[in-house]
Parts: structure tokens; C-alpha cells; sequence
């Protein structure tokens, strides 16, 4: 995780979103499991984008 960002909405402390910049792929393994994770504790997820990875193509498509 490069960046976590909160907001609280309304100025409400139980309704607070939040903002995560991450650097990896969704279907790996880790980030996978992480993402899962969050969709447990969440009402409401979403995926801004995803921006290409600068990585030899062995590297990024190799499962952890």
C-alpha cells in the first residue's frame, strides 16, 4: 500500500470512507486475499483504476 486516505462523511465518525492506493495486481495471491478481506468489513466497494505495471512481463504475471 503506497497511500490510505479517510474521510468522514458528513462530518459522521461511523460513516468514513476511505481511499487506498496499492501497487500490485487484483489476482495475485496477497492482494487478492486483501481485497477480499475488505469486502467483508465494507458496505461498498470499488475499483478507481488500474494502471499498468512496469515490471518484465515474467515478474508480473508470476502467482506469489
Amino acid at each position: 500500500m503506497t497511500k490510505l486516505e479517510s474521510y468522514m462523511v458528513d462530518g459522521n465518525f461511523f460513516a468514513t470512507q476511505f481511499y487506498a492506493d496499492v501497487d500490485g495486481i487484483p489476482t495475485h495471491r496477497g492482494l487478492a486475499f486483501a481485497l477480499e478481506e475488505l469486502k467483508f468489513f465494507s458496505r461498498r466497494t470499488a475499483h478507481c483504476r488500474r494502471l499498468p505495471a512496469h515490471l518484465p512481463r515474467d515478474v508480473s504475471e508470476k502467482e506469489e
